[in-house]
Order: structure tokens, then sequence, then C-alpha cells
């Protein structure tokens, strides 16, 4: 399944996966970063979210590598009573488009899950992609880099 978010930014998704319905969109409180919409596979227990904002005059002095650490922060805050923890920050290319994210690894009702979050920049549009997945699941973090690697600007 293909998806273009906002116009211009094309993933591809392996059978599975399906859009979240509108009541579902309303429970996610990830719309704060702008528009966007959320996608799960059930039975690999994968969740991802995509939103992007526009940049504006302020944001431009803010360069995607340093907003991650500012989006790390964000996301911990609210963790800690998930044992969260920070695994790595990480850069990734994909065509000609620079990524930077993190990984991060926390406990929901004794099962462990993993997260990894990423911005990246297109004409002064920032985009936050997240996903989170059961860690037990190896299948899930291929599956994710799979997508990733299926980014492509339309």
């Amino acid at each position: 399944m293909e998806t273009v978010f906002n116009n211009e930014m094309k993933l591809c998704f392996p059978e599975g996966f399906r859009m979240f319905t509108e009541e579902e969109m309303k429970k996610q409180n990830f719309i704060k970063e702008g528009p966007g919409n959320c996608l799960k596979d059930e039975e690999r227990h994968i969740v991802i979210s995509v939103a992007w904002k526009k940049v504006g005059l302020l944001g431009r002095l803010v360069r995607p590598e340093e907003a991650v650490r500012s989006m790390e922060k964000q996301i911990a805050a609210p963790m800690k009573d998930y044992a969260y923890s920070l695994e790595d920050f990480m850069n990734k290319r994909v065509g000609d488009t620079d990524m930077y994210g993190f990984r991060y690894s926390y406990r929901v009702q004794d099962t462990g899950m993993t997260g990894e979050s990423f911005i990246l920049e297109k004409d002064r549009t920032f985009y936050y992609l997240h996903v989170y997945y059961r860690t037990e699941i190896k299948e899930s973090r291929k599956v994710w880099d799979d997508i990733l690697c299926s980014l492509e600007w339309v």
C-alpha cells in the first residue's frame, strides 16, 4: 500500500497495514505536531504516525538534527513511569533525504516496547515519523526500516 502524506511524501507499507479510523485518530495526541495520520498492523503490533508542520520564521533557525534532541526530551518526560530508556540517537539517509532520530525502549503492562522517532525536512516543512512496536517481535524493526527506505518525494 502506497500512501502520500501532505501531497508530497510517499511511503510504502507492506500488506497488513491499515489507516486509523476517524475514531482511533481522535484518541491520538501526536497531532499537536501538525496534520497527520496513523497506520497500524495489528498482527505485527506496529503503530506508525506521520505528521508535518510548516516551519515558520523562527523555526528556520532550528535544524532537524537539533529539533530531535528537544523531541526526545518531550517524549521522555511523560514516559518516566514506563521505564523509559534512550537507546541511541541515529541519522539515516534515504535517497537525498537526511533523517534524524532516536530509538528508545519502555514497558507497558509488562510488555517490552521499542519506539523510534525521526524528523526530516523538505522545503521548509518538518515531517515527524514515529513507530512503536513490541520489542520481542524482531521482524518489526526490519519492516520499519523497509518503510523508511521506501520514502520518495512526489
